[in-house]
């Protein structure tokens, strides 16, 4: 009795709670380990799990992402057994705090905070000195390239979202065909594809590429592409790697293979996101049993690292990042003022990715650039037009390039540092809109506001290609061909183009429109007249002074307009025309 009354002294009744629980813990397991149906069941489970593995790894990678709040979790309630078994009821303070610490970091965005502000201090960034030049540009806006090819096939047909790819130096639209309905994906293959002309505004879908996958994007069970590329990860890439995008394209013996773009989480603590290399799936017309079977335990795909891509010459200038990797990298700009310039009150140096409501494609655009940093590289490349994080402040801040291919670099062009004064992407569809007031703009849309560099009256100008469709009732573009309205970006001039026509005739077209607004800059000076000398203006006075009271009064004064270096000829007066207006005489102003 007097041993219970110590124990009671000097344990309490938490030391009371934990000894009954854990006896009862032990008794049940030792009871479910000496059942031979609890051994039956686990083994039937470990083999579910292993075939369906590629539908679980998005709950592992949930644990994956928050391994190190997961931990100081655990790690609180491991330090609450430690103290309930010693009795040191005073120092409970401690797991509780650590608890609920922990669980506020996560909730209120302070993992994705640090990690974030990690990523940008890892990014190895290059400011460019001066701005890349577009190429290639291609009119349609991507969902209505999908809307058009989804009104070319049957009805048991399904269309994949197009991806922008680049072959023989030119661009096209690559999309996959495959069943719509359950039946038909079961047991199917990928037979048909869509390899469109991507920099023309009315793309003709009557050829269709014939080809042989074993899986796709659009088929189902161990038929999809996500699915194969997932089991075919090894135990350490299961926990950290996953598929995002699929796209197809010709290799470097034009044959058509299937690329799966991955992500993965990158570190422990504050885990961001990372490009992980590609899949490449080839055709496979001839599968045979025993491929089959590989095919559904272990998935299909041969995987290229990051590092190895430039070694295959048909993946250089392709757009093989996933998107979330690009608006993750797109996001740690806003450190650029250190850890803390994105906090509430202060967003010194902060910035944000500018999404219009309207837009149905979200930034970043993948367009063709060229002469992209101190290297002049070219290809397919992420663009965003950063604007400052007050949605008021709608001016262009920073201009941000990231290869499709390689993400050790990326490039950006700052102008709110430079004090440039360039409008943002938010402000120019009502610049637009404010250009053709008879249009119907509930009915029409600007959408897509590009980053459009050009050489234009021998400057280097940035401007935004909008692409203006038709909206139908239910949201969904026409699918018809578009108009293109160019905008200024630091004069707010918009110009409409000819959608038909190549970039160099609206170049032509832009310098034609906007030449008196661009003589008003900087340039070369237009002397009409050469300058005279001091005996010459002597004598030029005194013959004035003897002229008749109502005569025409000549001028000797050097004319001097300022015309800038790359308005065409045609546009810049003779030397023997006049610039100002004939000056009126006291006599001519009488009558």
């Amino acid at each position: 009795m007097t041993d219970n009354n110590e124990i009671e002294t000097k344990s309490g009744r938490v030391y009371h709670a934990w000894q009954n629980t854990k006896g009862w813990c032990n008794s049940m397991l030792r009871s479910i380990f000496t059942s031979k149906y609890f051994w039956i069941a686990l083994s039937i489970g470990l083999l579910l799990s292993i075939q369906s593995r590629a539908y679980l790894q998005e709950y592992v990678l949930v644990v994956r992402e928050y391994a190190f709040s997961i931990f100081m979790i655990m790690l609180a309630l491991i330090i609450s057994i430690i103290l309930a078994k010693k009795g040191a009821k005073y120092l409970w303070f401690v797991p509780i705090t650590l608890f609920i610490g922990t669980l506020s970091f996560v909730y209120f965005g302070g993992q994705q905070y640090v990690a974030r502000y990690l990523k940008y201090q890892n990014l190895n960034k290059v400011e460019m000195v001066k701005l890349p030049l577009s190429g290639k540009p291609m009119p349609q806006p991507l969902n209505s390239v999908h809307v058009i090819t989804k009104e070319k096939v049957s009805e048991t047909e399904e269309i994949s979202v197009p991806d922008r790819i680049i072959s023989n130096d030119n661009l096209w639209w690559s999309m996959e065909i495959t069943p719509d309905y359950f039946w038909g994906k079961l047991g199917s293959k990928v037979r048909e594809l869509y390899i469109v002309p991507g920099t023309t505004p009315s793309p003709d879908l009557s050829k269709r590429r014939k080809v042989c996958f074993n899986v796709g994007e659009g088929l189902i069970f161990s038929a999809n592409s996500y699915n194969a590329a997932i089991k075919s990860f090894g135990p350490l890439k299961y926990l950290s790697y996953f598929p995002v995008d699929v796209r197809y394209l010709p290799d470097e013996n034009g044959d058509m293979v299937q690329v799966i773009s991955l992500a993965k989480w990158d570190g422990f603590f504050f885990p961001n996101i990372e490009f992980g290399g590609v899949i490449i799936v080839k055709e496979n017309c001839s599968e045979s049993f025993v491929d089959q079977v590989k095919r559904v335990l272990v998935g299909t795909g041969t995987y290229i690292a990051p590092k190895d891509i430039k070694k295959h010459s048909y993946l250089k200038q392709q757009n093989l990042v996933p998107y979330n990797v690009y608006r993750y990298m797109a996001s740690s700009f806003r450190y650029q003022a250190g850890f803390f310039g994105p906090l509430k009150a202060h967003h010194k140096g902060d910035i944000r990715i500018p999404d219009m409501p309207d837009d149905q494609n979200e930034q970043p655009f993948i367009q063709y650039f060229s002469e992209v940093g101190n290297k002049n590289l070219s290809g397919l490349f992420a663009s965003f037009a950063l604007e400052p994080y007050k949605k008021d402040s709608q001016g262009l801040a920073i201009s941000l390039l990231i290869p499709g291919d390689d993400i050790d670099t990326v490039y950006y062009y700052h102008h709110a540092r430079k004090q440039e004064g360039l409008t943002g992407s938010t402000a120019i569809a009502s610049k637009v809109e404010d250009k053709k007031k008879n249009y119907d703009w509930k009915a029409n849309r600007p959408i897509e506001n590009r980053l459009y560099i050009r050489d234009i009256a021998g400057k280097r100008r940035l401007l935004y290609l909008t692409t203006i469709v038709v909206v139908k009732e239910n949201g969904n573009m026409a699918g018809s061909e578009p108009e293109i309205a160019i905008t200024d970006a630091t004069h707010n001039a918009v110009t409409f183009v000819d959608v038909r026509k190549t970039p160099e005739e609206w170049d032509a077209k832009i310098t034609e429109t906007n030449a008196s607004m661009y003589s008003t800059e900087g340039g070369s000076i237009l002397k009409t007249k050469e300058p005279i000398s001091e005996n010459e203006r002597s004598e030029s006075v005194v013959e004035k002074t003897q002229l008749p009271q109502d005569a025409a009064i000549e001028t000797d004064k050097t004319e001097e307009v300022l015309i800038p270096a790359g308005i065409p000829q045609e546009f810049i007066p003779e030397k023997n025309e006049s610039l100002e207006a004939p000056i009126e005489t006291t006599s001519q102003k009488t009558k």
